[in-house]
């Protein structure tokens, strides 16, 4: 039996002439949103210029945080299952990060 068919259409390529200033404002936006040149001249073409203009460095900084906040929150409920005391200071810990995830999350969503 033979490898598998891909499932994505095959690639084509497409040149388009830009100036040399245009073709470094490319590259800076594509890199400030950490796509490749190609997709984000993709994304602007095919979806109407709807890029996710937030840094980078910033959602992954979210996503570590929020990640860092799911595991404490998956700690607790581990502890939660096997009875173990859990302390109103714990309790009201994880209501704090959760209220942090939604500020993180509102922030996020009101600067795209």
């Amino acid at each position: 039996m033979g490898r598998p068919k891909s499932r994505q259409a095959p690639r084509t390529t497409m040149s388009i002439r830009v100036s040399e200033r245009e073709r470094r404002e490319i590259e800076e936006k594509a890199a400030a949103t950490g796509m490749t040149p190609s997709a984000y001249i993709r994304t602007m073409a095919l979806d109407g210029g709807n890029v996710d203009m937030t840094s980078h460095e910033d959602r992954q900084k979210l996503m570590y945080e929020l990640s860092t906040i799911g595991n404490n929150i998956n700690q607790i409920a581990r502890m939660a299952n096997t009875n173990v005391f859990i302390s109103k200071s714990d309790v009201q810990e994880v209501n704090e990060q959760l209220k942090q995830i939604q500020r993180l999350l509102l922030q996020y969503i009101r600067n795209r």
